[in-house]
């Protein structure tokens, strides 16, 4: 799902207008991010916990010329999901 289609189900399913919709998901989406950035722990009710990783650097192979190099450390956004949503997905499969 895109973000033009996530707008569109929640306006037809609330019954808003798209425009108001769409600056709400922006909102919250730059709630969100900014939470993030300052390396809080994220919940979201019925999914999980966002969170922010660090990976550590390591070293790697260009499949292609064999050549070794270093991939730098980097901050990495990570979904801790709850259990419930874990025996959703399960089902699915």
């Amino acid at each position: 799902m895109n973000n033009s289609e996530l707008i569109n189900t929640l306006s037809k399913r609330l019954g808003m207008r798209k425009e108001d919709v769409s600056q709400y998901v922006s909102t919250m989406v730059s709630i969100i991010s900014r939470q993030l950035a300052d390396n809080n722990e994220v919940p979201i009710a019925n999914i999980g916990t966002l969170e922010v990783k660090k990976r550590q650097e390591r070293l790697s192979v260009n499949p292609v010329s064999g050549k070794r190099f270093m991939v730098p450390s980097k901050s990495v956004v990570s979904l801790k999901p709850f259990p419930s949503t874990k025996e959703k997905i399960q089902e699915k499969n």
